[in-house]
């Protein structure tokens, strides 16, 4: 049997290796044939991951029999994300098997499973949503600022830098600035004064 490893992680700073070890060891004990691997980085609300399209493609190309994953909140948060994404694999004749959750949709009671868990992704991620409504909406009343703290290095010292014939770049490490930081701070201010006049 051909499978797909479909592996994704919210952020860059995880590691994305712990789940395609674990997913190619569980492909290896079935003795199955890792035909593609896909991974993204990307929050599991989002619809937008471009590995995730390629699967759907290929799976319409019957590259493979079945795609793997750890757990369903690695595919889809969303119920009706999921369920889409199951109607599509079921029409192509793929299964999905979780690796955690230990079900497989090739039978009845996989696809009703799954479809209880993603209920369940679903709701835990509008959870979090809430927890974290209700965390920034504390620390306002606490008068506590929010966001990036504001650069110590002011715009007009940036302009007097590039006035010295300074490139971004040497601005950049002068200031302790990233030079796109620098790049977009100029952009801003150069806007700024062709509005004012």
């Amino acid at each position: 049997m051909r499978c797909a490893l479909y592996a994704r992680i919210s952020r860059p700073d995880e590691v994305i290796e712990n789940q395609i070890l674990k997913l190619q060891d569980f492909a290896t004990a079935k003795g199955w044939e890792v035909a593609k691997r896909y991974e993204d980085v990307a929050s599991g609300a989002s619809t937008d991951r471009p590995r995730l399209a390629q699967l759907r493609r290929d799976a319409r190309g019957h590259a493979f029999d079945v795609v793997v994953v750890q757990r369903v909140d690695r595919l889809a948060r969303s119920t009706r994300h999921l369920l889409n994404l199951l109607d599509e694999l079921k029409h192509e004749h793929v299964a999905l098997v979780c690796t955690e959750q230990q079900f497989d949709t090739s039978a009845p009671e996989g696809h009703l499973i799954l479809t209880v868990l993603s209920a369940v992704s679903e709701i835990e991620l509008e959870l979090i949503r809430a927890r974290t409504c209700d965390g920034l909406s504390r620390a306002r009343r606490q008068g506590k600022v929010l966001g990036r703290p504001k650069s110590p290095v002011s715009t007009e010292r940036l302009l007097e830098l590039r006035t010295q014939g300074l490139s971004l770049r040497a601005i950049a490490q002068q200031t302790g600035l990233s030079h796109a930081g620098v790049r977009k701070r100029l952009r801003m201010e150069t806007k700024r004064c062709e509005k004012s006049k």
